[in-house]
């Protein structure tokens, strides 16, 4: 199975961004998955996500960020 998804953080309100402007976009994402059954109790999952920054909200904001996760998933009958 192969999964894509784009998501947009926007702010209902407008925020004064660290550089003294006016903002509202946290920022945006991409993500991006395969699952593989391997049999009828295990499936493995490969998971990638994109992060980009939109206006830069405080010091303590959520920098560009690409991850990526690998799962296994296992079902008790």
């Amino acid at each position: 199975t192969l999964l894509t998804e784009y998501h947009r953080f926007d702010s209902d309100k407008d925020f004064t961004t660290t550089a003294g402007g006016i903002g509202n976009s946290y920022g945006t994402e991409w993500d991006l998955s395969a699952a593989y059954a391997v049999n009828k109790q295990f499936v493995a999952k490969l998971e990638y996500g994109k992060f980009r920054e939109g206006d830069q909200y405080n010091q303590a904001r959520y920098r560009n960020t690409d991850q990526l996760w690998l799962t296994g998933i296992y079902t008790f009958n």
